[in-house]
């Protein structure tokens, strides 16, 4: 189960509006302003700027001010910077645990090519490593387009890892550097489209059909087919990179049910 399922694919959803229509290149007063609206028009109530204590042995010491405090469940900051850095994301996490809320946004419209998103989760019940491995390692995750449910997203653990640890520490030509970085952004443009084909079916339950995207320097297709009773079964091809160098990724992913509420029972990519 993905804690705040709804809220986090709603927030996601708010967050690629606004980049969508803006870019980047604006102030972050420019996205905090935007943002509050796409929240807000997404039915979620968004706080601006709310003080929040700080603890510290269960002990009040401070306060710290989110740029965002949303559904008084989830606290979230926005950047407008050219590169979310590990250091942001450790000041993030220590911003998240010494508050009582459990779970966290951290969004950067700066970037040219892509939004940045990072997802934090802070429940020990859930999961007490929650953060001590990705910290330890530095393997945050940076993601520069669509990303839907991204707790559901099948990717190879060890293809993962070595891609991380090859841009995190420098290792490698700058050829695999260059193909790691246009794989990762094809892998993001893929789940990019969908998200705007699993939009299509939550405005249209009986939607099948096809669509296109583009986002930055990447290109992506989707269609979505109808299996038995609410079955959908969406299969997308996303390509990075300008000619001749290029890298196409592709996933699929597959819906048990629409309603009440969309199921998305696998999610994995595909050759």
């Amino acid at each position: 189960m993905v804690l705040y399922e709804k809220e986090s694919y709603e927030i996601r959803g708010a967050v690629f509006d606004v980049y969508k229509e803006l870019g980047c290149g604006h102030k972050e007063s420019v996205y905090q302003k935007a943002l509050l609206k796409s929240l807000i028009d997404r039915k979620l109530k968004a706080e601006r700027e709310k003080r929040l204590d700080v603890f510290f042995k269960k002990e009040k010491v401070g306060t710290y001010v989110p740029d965002f405090l949303v559904n008084n469940e989830i606290i979230m900051e926005v950047k407008a910077k050219p590169e979310i850095k590990k250091q942001d994301v450790e000041q993030f996490w220590h911003y998240l645990t010494s508050t009582n809320y459990k779970l966290g946004f951290l969004v950067n419209f700066g970037k040219a090519g892509g939004v940045q998103i990072v997802r934090r989760v802070y429940d020990l019940s859930r999961n007490k490593n929650a953060f001590s491995s990705a910290s330890n390692s530095a393997s945050f995750r940076v993601i520069h387009g669509y990303v839907a449910l991204m707790s559901l997203l099948v990717v190879g653990a060890a293809g993962l890892a070595v891609s991380i640890s090859l841009i995190l520490f420098g290792v490698g030509s700058t050829r695999s550097s260059f193909v790691i970085e246009q794989s990762g952004q094809s892998k993001n443009i893929a789940n990019a489209c969908a998200e705007e084909a699993l939009k299509k079916i939550r405005n249209s339950l009986a939607y099948t059909g096809n669509g296109n995207l583009t986002l930055g320097q990447g290109t992506c297709s989707y269609a979505v087919s109808a299996g038995s009773g609410q079955a959908r079964t969406i299969t997308v091809s996303a390509t990075a990179g300008t000619a001749p160098r290029t890298i196409t990724r592709k996933i699929q992913i597959s819906i048990s049910q629409i309603t009440p509420r969309i199921n998305v029972s696998s999610w994995q990519e595909i050759p």
